[in-house]
């Protein structure tokens, strides 16, 4: 998403939150969402939409490691380990 690499945020958030609110949605889109949320310093938006997609993909890799990276952002040391942690068991061979 090149406005969010060019520091645009707010027009990068514009783009994706319709996509959040239609009937069709776009897989992953809550991750950006989160990310364009904590960049804009509005954590409790940002968390509220990692969990939204977490709920929606609980075991989803990617969808964990950005909701550990951001986390880690936003201070929260403890909840990005407890998900490392989810990530480390779900990456282990059976």
């Amino acid at each position: 998403m090149q406005l969010a690499q060019t520091g645009q945020y707010d027009k990068a958030l514009e783009t994706v939150e319709p996509v959040l609110d239609s009937s069709f949605r776009e897989e992953h889109a809550r991750v950006i969402a989160a990310q364009l949320y904590a960049a804009l310093k509005k954590p409790d938006k940002a968390e509220q939409a990692i969990e939204a997609e977490l709920a929606r993909f609980p075991e989803d890799l990617q969808v964990l490691g950005s909701a550990a990276e951001l986390y880690q952002y936003l201070g929260k040391l403890e909840k990005a380990d407890e998900i490392d942690q989810k990530i480390q068991k779900l990456s282990e061979p059976e």
